[in-house]
């Protein structure tokens, strides 16, 4: 289970937007982040999700929908916790919620504890 039962957000990032990123995850990540954003780096997505052991309840739902096909067949998928959300505000890919929602830029500062 996730710890303490956080909620969890999913980085969907294409090949193309994680060279735009870099081989290596930018260094203000927390530490889990990066490791699972390093291992992303370099392998094909295609709907797959990175994700710590802890964080093995995460069960995602894959609508049907134009924006469920397009991360099933372009991106990985790196689920961090909400709490770390905002420090994405620079960097390219989608954030969605476990039902593919997506979820707005972590720069307008939204309220996402609802």
């Amino acid at each position: 289970m996730t710890e303490a039962h956080e909620t969890v957000v999913i980085w969907w990032l294409s090949e193309l937007e994680a060279r735009a990123i870099g081989e290596t995850a930018p260094e203000y990540l927390p530490e889990y982040l990066g490791r699972l954003y390093d291992d992303r780096y370099g392998r094909n997505g295609r709907g797959r999700i990175w994700q710590l052991p802890a964080m093995n309840d995460v069960v995602v739902n894959w609508p049907d929908t134009p924006l469920a096909k397009y991360l099933q067949n372009e991106c990985g998928g790196i689920v961090l916790y909400l709490r770390d959300y905002n420090l994405l505000a620079n960097l390219p890919g989608i954030i969605t919620d476990l039902n593919l929602r997506r979820l707005p830029h972590a720069d307008k500062g939204a309220d996402l504890s609802r």
